[in-house]
């Protein structure tokens, strides 16, 4: 059986599929495709979710870099109902309390490393979380947090790259955890994507 890629995505990754950069869209395009040949699967946490439809919200009432009409509004809320019911595109990762324990191996790094940038929110601590319970479940090599979050890939990569058995010790992280490999979408080309065999994208 050929496996499987894995992406779990945050909301401002997603939003652009609707409306947003056309770089970004491409991208999602690419793992789209991967989805469409039975080639990958496409997570979003339960929170996000939330946020998707609150961020629809947002371009409809508050709308200044992003504004939408009643009619715009109420397409692309139907639309990504429709991509999320039975995991029709994406399919939802609900949270679960291993995911918060995990932030707790997230946490050390995120307030002591380049504290000078925005720090991340909870949510997005648990996004890193729910990464790192996807590696226990199906291993290292098919998982990708795809973002539009910076700080998160950041963070994430440098974790994976810099942690070692010293660190994990002094912060009580068992050894066997691996962080993930996150792509920050605005920077990512399609070179960056896992490429399955057939993809025209």
């Amino acid at each position: 059986m050929k496996a499987k890629y894995i992406y779990l995505l945050d909301t401002c990754a997603w939003v652009n599929y609707y409306k947003g950069n056309p770089k970004i869209q491409a991208l999602l395009a690419h793992i789209i495709e991967q989805k469409g040949m039975n080639r990958a699967t496409l997570f979003m946490p339960s929170f996000c979710v939330a946020e998707v439809f609150n961020t629809f919200a947002k371009w409809r009432y508050r709308g200044k870099d992003i504004k939408i009409n009643e009619e715009e509004y109420c397409g692309i809320k139907t639309n990504f109902r429709n991509h999320i019911r039975r995991g029709h595109l994406i399919s939802e990762y609900p949270l679960h309390i291993y995911h918060i324990y995990n932030t707790d191996y997230v946490i050390p790094f995120e307030h002591q490393w380049d504290i000078e940038q925005d720090s991340l929110s909870t949510f997005d601590l648990l996004i890193i979380g729910m990464g790192i319970e996807l590696i226990k479940h199906y291993g290292d090599y098919p998982i990708r947090i795809l973002t539009s979050e910076k700080r998160i890939a950041h963070l994430t990569n440098k974790m994976r790259n810099d942690v070692n058995k010293a660190m994990k010790d002094k912060f009580d992280i068992p050894e066997e955890i691996i962080y993930p490999t996150a792509l920050y979408l605005p920077d990512c080309e399609n070179k960056n994507l896992p490429f399955v065999l057939g993809q025209k994208l």
